[in-house]
C-alpha cells in the first residue's frame, strides 16, 4: 500500500510500518508528556481505542473506497479477503 499513502501525511502513526511499534507509540507519548510537563503542572491525555473499530464498518463501503486508491487489484483483493475473514468470526 506505501505508493498510495504519502509516508508525510502522518507522521506520528506506528501501526502497520515497517520500524514502527507499540513501544515507539509509547516513546512517543511519554517524551511529548515529558516534555509539556516541563514546562505545565499537568497534562491531560485522551485515550481512545480504535482495536473494535472495525466490527462496525461497512465493508462493502470501505470496498468501494479502497478502490478510489488506485491500489494493485491483488492488494484490493487481499485487503477485501482479509476484513471477510475477520468479520467471520
Amino acid at each position: 500500500m506505501f505508493p498510495a499513502l504519502d509516508p508525510t501525511t502522518v507522521s506520528d502513526q506506528f501501526a502497520f510500518k515497517p520500524t514502527g511499534s507499540n513501544t515507539c507509540a509509547l516513546i512517543f507519548f511519554m517524551h511529548h508528556v515529558t516534555r509539556l510537563l516541563e514546562e505545565n503542572s499537568y497534562v491531560r491525555c485522551l485515550m481512545i481505542d480504535f482495536g473494535k473499530a472495525f466490527d462496525v464498518v461497512r465493508h462493502d463501503v470501505l470496498g468501494a473506497k479502497l478502490a478510489q486508491l488506485k491500489l494493485p487489484p491483488s492488494d484490493l483483493r487481499w485487503i477485501i479477503s482479509f476484513l471477510m475473514v475477520g468479520h467471520s468470526r
